[in-house]
């Protein structure tokens, strides 16, 4: 073995070595027939609209970890990985950074097709580089695939004969950027400047007052279809039921009392637009108010007079023109306010619009509260993660709005009758379909009997996609015995910014799929933020490049970075810690260097001796397998990798394999027994955290028989006597204190010292004598005199 480790040689050797077939099959193929216990990821499909981040990287240091160390525990694992390509992300990469117009369809999802092509080689190419190693063989999907999409249509279709799927006119979360539907999921509140225009509603009649009313968009004036007040405001209490004329628009509306009004904002009183914002349509249902179409999909007014034909900003700015002009503007004060917007996609933001549209909904709301019972019976990691799901339960208010008005997207497998508006489903041995091409699968509305049937244009939320991995992975829909053996899957590992959207559109349909809950537990991971502490961004120039990193430093380096961290929580990224692992890869590299040059082989076979020293590292390896494993199996991955470097570095290398070396220098047989052992341990310990280095380690040094270090079996427990382990626990602390002492003086290690004088606590040491010679021969001392008492030493 070479002095230094090279980890630009060494791992991308490794890399392309795991992807050989023979190696495929003994070491990372599923096999669900192999007798043993199965055990599923679900791992997260990331979109393909880019290069592989921070956090792509991150989530498959976690799942390849824990893959690895299960398989060592006796596992089959199920480790698999798809790619979400369908949806938004991909549109906008297309459109706005390819310029490939929307104006020829079959072109732009060809295209799409092409860009997802190429950042799937790109992003996998990406993970293959830090040591991912999925089930690429027969667990690789993608949700453009012909078999993903005739999966999901079937989801669809059996929710549909399950009175689940609908098609209403509703009012929708629409974003005027992006040109779609978005999901509550998908929105949420951003904290913005504003203007809070007191504007002047005059009285309809004689008899009738003024009122003033206080709102953040004058545009939507021409909706406006009530103004409300709270029933206890004295102010306007010989107001409700009255008739006020709304300025610009010129019309009267009523004056209505709710409690949800708040008093002290504003005026107190309220005009209710269709829509301004979530409440307004609260207060349309309840009241049965008329609907006022004003905007457009593009964020354009219409329907509003003057204002018509001007993008939202604009009208905004217009309305409080001709306000003033008309002596209705009373004031105009800045206002900080949260504005719901396109909060899921970071490269949006756009404010959101309601905008009453016919779509494709799914019932959430009449099983929410199953969803939540089915989340609190899964063991969550870390257990706070649960909370989110709480909130978002309490905050789902309306059903899910599935349909998305794009052009790359799994096909709605509907078709419409024109006539009284029944749906006419595909039939499931035609699926895949097309309905924007494919002909409806019967000539007549099976309702009306029309024959004026229409291909559904929409095609499904990506979340649709997503939501049925653990149903996909498992076999639901095409291998009912495998399902049967692997669902619900053991984990599903995520980030928490997807909790209230992967994961619950996840549980909610295996329940109504499945009739039960598709996950045993949760791993949610926090974000690596910048070093500075905020989210990594290139427009910020604190992003890292985790890939260039991984070449740069080395993949195990980073993976030791980030798999020292506590899962679950945010931290910035530390250099420090890259450095880290790095010292420790050659901490490893130096001490497997050293015991192959004592021709020390491997021995998987617990070692019997009765060295008190031995006993002791037996029993330290067998409290820290201990430990580790506990760690791995509750995914506190970062306490198992401390309690092994800690063994590694201070109980191995700081003190026996110093006590070792006069021994194995005399041939002591039983030494060399334990160190074969302890190593082979530590080999299998580390191996997957660190899987390059323990892979050129075994094969440079042909510990083994099998084809890679990854196909080894856990650890045996380790054999030691708990009196000599404690007598031996004795020795190795008194020795290191000699040796603190000794370069406390100045005196070299290597240095030969004539004597020593040493006073420590003797309690349970078993023969002075041996432990002196012990001392004097690691620590370089021709005469050693031990006596009780609290540490001292001199030296002569």
């Amino acid at each position: 073995m070479p002095s230094r480790y090279d980890h630009t040689a060494s791992e991308p050797k490794w890399q392309s070595y795991w992807l050989r077939p023979d190696v495929y099959e003994q070491g990372f193929a599923f096999k669900p027939e192999s007798g043993k216990p199965i055990y599923v990821i679900d791992t997260p499909p990331p979109f393909t609209s880019g290069e592989p981040h921070m956090g792509t990287v991150y989530f498959t240091m976690i799942v390849d970890t824990l893959a690895r160390y299960k398989r060592m525990k006796g596992y089959s694992v199920l480790l698999p990985q798809g790619w979400d390509t369908h949806g938004l992300p991909t549109e906008l990469q297309v459109q706005y950074n390819l310029k490939v117009s929307k104006d020829n369809p079959d072109a732009f999802r060809q295209a799409c097709r092409d860009w997802t092509k190429k950042t799937i080689k790109s992003i996998k190419d990406g993970m293959i580089s830090v040591g991912y190693r999925p089930d690429w063989e027969k667990y690789e999907y993608s949700t453009d695939d012909d078999r993903y999409i005739k999966a999901v249509q079937l989801s669809l279709i059996d929710m549909f004969d399950k009175g689940l799927i609908y098609r209403k006119q509703f009012p929708v979360y629409w974003c005027p950027h992006c040109n779609t539907v978005v999901s509550q999921a998908e929105v949420g509140y951003v904290e913005r400047d504003g203007l809070l225009a007191f504007v002047k509603f005059r009285a309809a009649s004689p008899d009738g007052k003024d009122l003033q009313v206080a709102t953040t968009r004058p545009e939507l004036l021409f909706a406006c279809v009530a103004v409300l007040v709270h029933p206890s405001d004295e102010r306007y209490k010989d107001m409700v039921g009255k008739e006020v004329i709304v300025p610009l628009a010129d019309r009267s509306v009523k004056v209505m009392a709710d409690e949800a009004v708040d008093p002290k904002f504003g005026t107190g009183a309220v005009m209710v637009a269709t829509f301004g914002d979530e409440q307004d349509i609260r207060w349309q249902i309840k009241y049965n108010l008329p609907i006022i179409e004003v905007i457009d999909e593009k964020g354009t007014l219409k329907n509003s007079g003057e204002l018509s034909g001007l993008g939202i900003s604009d009208a905004r700015k217009k309305a409080l023109e001709l306000l003033k002009q008309r002596n209705e503007l009373i004031d105009l004060k800045p206002f900080r306010h949260n504005v719901l917007s396109h909060t899921e996609r970071q490269n949006c933001m756009t404010p959101i619009e309601f905008l009453s549209r016919y779509q494709f909904m799914a019932k959430m709301v009449d099983v929410k509260d199953d969803v939540l019972r089915a989340a609190e019976s899964m063991k969550w990691h870390p257990q706070l993660m649960l909370d989110r799901v709480r909130a978002w339960h309490s905050a789902l208010e309306w059903d899910w709005v599935i349909s998305r008005q794009r052009l790359f997207g799994t096909p709605l497998p509907f078709w419409v009758c024109k006539d009284c508006g029944a749906l006419i489903p595909a039939r499931r041995e035609d699926l895949p379909v097309d309905p924007r091409k494919d002909a409806p699968p019967t000539s007549k509305c099976p309702v009306c009997g029309s024959t004026n049937l229409v291909g559904v244009e929409d095609v499904a939320d990506g979340w649709v996609d997503s939501s049925i991995t653990p149903l996909f992975i498992t076999g639901f829909f095409d291998d009912k015995a495998l399902f049967e053996k692997a669902y619900p899957v053991d984990v599903r590992q995520q980030g928490y910014e997807i909790i209230r959207t992967w994961f619950w559109y996840s549980a909610y349909r295996g329940i109504v799929l499945a009739g039960k809950a598709p996950f045993k537990s949760v791993l949610v991971n926090g974000m690596i933020l910048a070093p500075d502490g905020r989210p990594m961004s290139k427009s910020r120039g604190n992003a890292i490049n985790a890939i260039q990193t991984a070449k740069e430093q080395g993949a195990d380096s980073l993976r030791y970075a980030l798999l020292s961290l506590t899962v679950g929580a945010d931290f910035p990224f530390h250099w420090e810690a890259v450095k880290r692992g790095k010292a420790l890869l050659q901490k490893l590299w130096s001490a497997f260097r050293l015991i192959s040059a004592w021709s020390v082989s491997p021995t998987h076979s617990p070692p019997s001796s009765s060295s008190p020293v031995d006993n002791w590292i037996m029993k330290r390896l067998s409290e820290t397998e201990r430990t580790y494993s506990e760690a791995m199996d509750d995914y506190r991955f970062n306490d198992a990798l401390d309690s092994l470097v800690q063994f590694f570095w201070h109980d191995v290398c700081d003190n026996y394999l110093e006590i070792a070396k006069p021994r194995m220098s005399g041939g002591d047989k039983e030494c060399a027994s334990v160190l074969g052992f302890t190593f082979d341990s530590i080999l299998r310990l580390f191996s997957p955290f660190l899987p390059h280095i323990t892979e050129e380690i075994y094969q440079d040094l042909k510990w083994g028989d099998k084809l890679t270090v990854h196909a080894l079996e856990w650890p045996n427990e380790p054999a030691f006597k708990e009196d000599l382990a404690s007598e031996g626990a004795k020795e190795a602390q008194i020795i290191a204190q000699v040796r603190s002492a000794k370069a406390a003086k100045g005196l070299p290690l290597g240095q030969w010292v004539e004597r020593a004088e040493i006073s420590a606590d003797l309690t349970g040491i078993s023969s002075v004598p041996k432990l002196e010679k012990i001392i004097g021969d690691v620590l370089r001392i021709k005469s050693v005199k031990l006596q009780q008492g609290s540490f001292s030493a001199t030296f002569a």
